[in-house]
C-alpha cells in the first residue's frame, strides 16, 4: 500500500532479449533467475507488462518456454522464416515492439531492457533524450556494451559476483583433479577439460584462467622431458585458501 508521502513508481514495461541473457549466463554455467529479476524490477517500477524475445526453435531455448510461462504469456518467437539462425532478426523484432509501445502507450514512463547489445543504444538514447523516459538496462557481466550503459538512465550488471565465483570454482576444481591424479596440466588441457566437463564456453574458461595467472595464483613454468619442452601450470593452493578462493583440501 502506498503511503501519503511515498512517490508513486513509474508505469514500467520490460523487453527481454532472452537469447542474450540465456547464452550470456550459459557461458558461466548459470541460468536466468526469473523470479528474482521480476522482484528486482518491481523495486523500481510499477510493472505493467513484460515481453520475452528469442528464437525458441533452437533446441536449447525451446524448453525455456515453460519457465517463461510462469511469468507471462508475452513470449515472442523470433525464429527466422528461412530456418536460419540470425541473431539480428531477434533484435529487429524486439526493436519493432519497443517503437510500437512508444507510439501506442505514451503513458509508459519507464522502459527496462535486458540486453548487452550495443545496437540498442539508439532507441535508449531516443527514449531518454527526446521522449523524457526513464530507461534501465540489464546486461550480463562480460557482454555488456559500454555505450549502452552510458545511454541508459540506470543499468545493472547481471551475475557479476556469482559469475566470478562459479568460474573460479570450475577452473580450480579442474586443476585440483589434475593435482590429485599427479598430472602436469597445461593451459590448453585445463581449458579443454573444464569446458567439456562443465559444458561452458572455452573462451570464458580461458579468460578466467588467464585472470588467475595475472593475479599470481597460478604460475606457468617450462618443464623438459623426452617428448620436448612443455609449459605447465603451477597452482599456489595455500595462497588460494588464504584468500578464500579455494576451500577443498
Amino acid at each position: 500500500m502506498q503511503t501519503k508521502n511515498e512517490t508513486p513508481k513509474p508505469l514500467t514495461v520490460v523487453f527481454v532479449d532472452y537469447e542474450s541473457w540465456f547464452w550470456g549466463l550459459r557461458d558461466y554455467g548459470l541460468s536466468p533467475d526469473l523470479k528474482e529479476f521480476v522482484q528486482d524490477v518491481k523495486q523500481v517500477g510499477n510493472l505493467e507488462q513484460i515481453y520475452f524475445f528469442a528464437d525458441f526453435a533452437k533446441p536449447d531455448l525451446e524448453p525455456e518456454r515453460f519457465k517463461l510461462r510462469t511469468i507471462t504469456t508475452n513470449i515472442i518467437d523470433c525464429s527466422h522464416p528461412d530456418n536460419k539462425s540470425k541473431k539480428d532478426y531477434t533484435d529487429f523484432i524486439m526493436l519493432d515492439h519497443i517503437y510500437r509501445t512508444i507510439i501506442q502507450r505514451p503513458e509508459i514512463m519507464q522502459y527496462v531492457l535486458v540486453t548487452g547489445d550495443g545496437h540498442f543504444h539508439n532507441v535508449v538514447a531516443f527514449l531518454t533524450t527526446f521522449m523524457d523516459k526513464t530507461v534501465g538496462v540489464y546486461g550480463v557481466h562480460g557482454s555488456f556494451s559500454a555505450q549502452l550503459r552510458e545511454c541508459a538512465t540506470w543499468f545493472k550488471v547481471i551475475g557479476t559476483e556469482r559469475t566470478v565465483e562459479y568460474r573460479y570454482r570450475e577452473v580450480l576444481a579442474t586443476l585440483n583433479v589434475a593435482r590429485l591424479k599427479k598430472l602436469d596440466p597445461t593451459f590448453g588441457t585445463t581449458v579443454g577439460r573444464c569446458s567439456e566437463y562443465y559444458r561452458i564456453d572455452r573462451a570464458a574458461v580461458a579468460m578466467t584462467l588467464s585472470k588467475l595467472i595475472d593475479e599470481g595464483y597460478i604460475k606457468q613454468t617450462i618443464i623438459h622431458s623426452e617428448n620436448g619442452d612443455r609449459m605447465i601450470l603451477i597452482t599456489d593452493w595455500q595462497c588460494l585458501k588464504e584468500k578464500g578462493l579455494w576451500k577443498s583440501d
